[in-house]
């Protein structure tokens, strides 16, 4: 993953965060389902949101770097 964050090139290599943003509805409503806690899940959720809100959708996993590293893109 360091390679396509210091290069700026983030392959979705068939699994874009567009795509993982739209299925991750799925994932949390079978945790509630099973009984399972997705306490820790539903901050992914959020990351996942904003990285497609701020045109990463098409974007892979290594997209998410940046919205984490020193806040970059983040409002105060």
């Amino acid at each position: 993953m360091a390679v396509p964050f210091m290069s700026g090139e983030h392959d979705a290599d068939g699994s874009s965060l567009g795509m993982q943003a739209a299925s991750f509805g799925n994932l949390l409503a079978a945790c509630r389902d099973l009984g399972v806690d997705a306490g820790l899940m539903r901050p992914v959720r959020d990351l996942l949101d904003e990285a497609v809100a701020r045109g990463h959708g098409k974007e892979g996993l290594s997209a998410l770097v940046g919205l984490l590293h020193d806040d970059v893109g983040r409002p105060a």
